[in-house]
């Protein structure tokens, strides 16, 4: 008498076509999401060595202004120059004769002077420049400037008189020298820093704002 229950057929160790379409599907999914974490970290790496280097950018020029005072040679003097564009006024820090002021000790300047300015970029953001005037200016030649920080938003500069032991917003006129200089600054899409500097003691030329020309 035969059963009307068919025997199950065996496979030979091989794989259906729907097993071979999930584990594709397996393996994509799994790599996708390696890539994603990979892409995810490489992002994140990038963006803290941007933040980074910012952060050293701005601490360098922070230490850069820092040594240049603390050693500021007697003729040199902040003045302040307008710009051409808003009539806004802005401190630039004025070093004759040089020597190795704004160096760090170890570049000696052989210009005729040199000064640390701010400029008004596209946008109205602000740049801070160091530019090294030489002794000698062919006829419609103009100096270079080096852009030591980008992308600045505001930037203030105060003074501080220690004969009214007060914080002053201009620049001594009578010659004498102030003993500190605060400075805050801030950048785009970053905190706002600030930093106390002490100043080489001396009895510079000095200017009030609005008497100061812009250099070439």
């Amino acid at each position: 008498m035969t059963s009307g229950v068919q025997p199950r057929c065996r496979r030979n160790g091989g794989m259906t076509l729907f097993e071979v379409v999930l584990a594709m599907a397996i393996l994509v999914a799994v790599a996708g999401g390696v890539l994603l974490t990979l892409r995810t970290a490489v992002e994140t790496s990038v963006r803290v060595a941007r933040v980074r280097n910012d952060a050293a950018l701005s601490r360098g020029f922070m230490d850069l202004m820092r040594e240049t005072l603390r050693t500021l040679p007697p003729q040199a003097r902040f003045i302040a120059m307008r710009d051409r564009s808003t009539a806004q006024g802005y401190w630039t820090l004025v070093v004759d004769e040089p020597g190795r002021a704004l160096g760090f000790g170890r570049v000696s300047f052989d210009r005729a002077r040199v000064l640390v300015q701010t400029e008004r970029q596209p946008g109205g953001l602000l740049a801070l420049q160091l530019v090294a005037v030489p002794r000698v200016l062919r006829v419609g030649e103009k100096p270079v400037p080096l852009v030591l920080l980008a992308d600045v938003e505001s930037l203030e500069w105060r003074f501080f008189d220690p004969r009214s032991a007060a914080w002053q917003e201009q620049w001594p006129d009578s010659g004498f020298r102030p003993s500190a200089v605060e400075l805050k600054m801030k950048r785009q899409g970053r905190e706002e820093v600030s930093a106390v500097m002490w100043v080489s003691p001396g009895e510079p030329p000095g200017q009030s704002p609005g008497q100061g020309r812009r250099q070439p």
